[in-house]
């Protein structure tokens, strides 16, 4: 079994180092490095199996086209905090998001949909819009790395 974990933790591990990278700039200030997530399966993979994540990291979900979202956390182990922002790169809601634990069974995950048509959706470490004073409405720019 740990054999197994350690196997999938390097994987998630190298499956993350090959995400591009951005920086999200919020109303041309506050700055965040990003992993973009732009395909379905890095979508799904997202952040699990991780077990920490930088104090100025997150994920970017980029979708094709506004939708309902709904993310979980599912095989997630760290507290995270969820911004959902629509076509026009506007924060229109904020959730904070907590663990799944191991023993839970996977029909009882917690969900955590948007109420809106969203394009994009932000996974940083929970508390941090409230820390950094992003709140509802705060737009978004981004800047890729060039690629490698």
């Amino acid at each position: 079994m740990t054999i197994l974990m350690s196997t999938l933790l390097s994987l998630s591990l190298l499956i993350a180092d090959e995400l591009p990278k951005g920086t999200m700039t919020f109303d041309k200030s506050k700055k965040i490095e990003v992993e973009i997530a732009k395909n379905f399966q890095d979508r799904q993979q997202g952040l699990m199996h991780r077990t920490e994540l930088g104090k100025n990291k997150g994920m970017l979900f980029v979708f094709p086209s506004e939708q309902p979202l709904v993310f979980w956390m599912k095989n997630t182990y760290i507290p995270l905090s969820i911004g959902y922002f629509d076509k026009n790169k506007v924060l229109k809601e904020i959730y904070d998001m907590k663990p799944q634990s191991l023993l839970e069974k996977v029909q009882h995950t917690t969900q955590y949909p948007s109420n809106c048509q969203c394009q994009y959706a932000l996974e940083v470490n929970q508390g941090w819009f409230k820390k950094n004073n992003i709140k509802v409405g705060a737009h978004f720019s981004l800047t890729t790395a060039p690629e490698q």
